[in-house]
């Protein structure tokens, strides 16, 4: 199929597209690397009567390293922030993570803010950024307002933004001291296919115990969801392989995945504990094992 028609507007900066989203409100989409929305489009899944690109606004291509932590702006592709030796060192999840994203063609369209704005309860930087206590900036007309991540998603690819508003970066805290990152995934073909489950982890071990941790978990359910469980058994507990196992068994017998054709919702729960204890055990193991 081919998409409904619509009209287009490249936007030269910030400004000229929230105007733009102002002004057709409901009947507009942003297009940043439009490797999430082109497929909607053609399958008339989405019908916006306009389509505000958003690509060329040097602005938002920008990503910012410094002490309050990384910002990465709406137009930032996803080839960009994987391939950056400053993120690499100052937040290896997202490497880790956008491994699993795609192929490098799609990378080099595809944007990080737009995946995180998409909200697939599959995708692998929604569920990173959850770990990772991530915020973002929506801005419209009537200025700009930070949402915590946790707050962001309220269905399946479905967010608290207003019709009017676009998100113009992620924010980043910056890791704890001594901090260790993981994202695990199960997918039928690695790139290519959707994840199955996902899990994101982000742990610092210090004198023997646990003193921070944050859990997020891919497939199994309506969106990203944190693993607040196991993070309130585990913080200020020495990660024994007994207490590990658990912990992650009690948080798991509480999840509802779906069933869908590529796993139903036992599988889907095997592999999210599966996964989850294999995170764990990586990052909590000692540095020369």
């Amino acid at each position: 199929m081919k998409p409904a028609a619509f009209a287009y507007r490249r936007a030269e900066h910030l400004d000229e597209a929230v105007d733009l989203l102002a002004r057709h409100a409901g009947d507009a989409r942003v297009l940043a690397g439009g490797q999430s929305l082109l497929p909607l489009l053609n399958r008339r899944l989405a019908r916006p009567r306009l389509l505000v690109d958003i690509a060329r606004i040097a602005d938002l291509a920008q990503v910012g390293i410094g002490s309050t932590g990384i910002t990465i702006g709406g137009a930032a592709t996803q080839r960009a922030v994987e391939r950056s030796p400053s993120i690499g060192r100052a937040c290896p999840i997202l490497p880790q993570a956008l491994a699993w994203v795609g192929s490098v063609a799609t990378k080099a369209r595809g944007t990080v803010v737009g995946s995180v704005a998409f909200g697939d309860p599959l995708g692998e930087l929604p569920t990173a950024m959850l770990a990772l206590d991530a915020s973002v900036e929506a801005v419209s007309a009537r200025g700009a307002r930070s949402i915590r991540i946790d707050d962001l998603y309220a269905a399946p690819f479905t967010t608290t933004l207003a019709p009017d508003e676009l998100l113009a970066s992620v924010q980043i805290p910056p890791l704890p001291e001594r901090a260790r990152t993981c994202y695990l995934e199960v997918a039928r073909r690695r790139g290519i296919a959707r994840a199955t489950v996902g899990v994101a982890a982000v742990v610092v071990v210090a004198d023997g115990r646990i003193r921070h941790l944050r859990l997020a978990l891919a497939g199994c359910g309506a969106t990203p969801l944190r693993v607040a469980t196991v993070e309130a058994a585990l913080v200020g507990a020495e990660p024994t392989a007994e207490r590990i196992g658990s912990a992650v068994a009690a948080a798991v017998d509480e999840l509802a995945p779906p069933s869908t054709i590529d796993a139903d919702r036992e599988t889907r729960k095997r592999l999210a504990a599966t996964l989850l204890v294999r995170a764990l055990r990586t990052t909590t193991a000692e540095e020369d094992a």
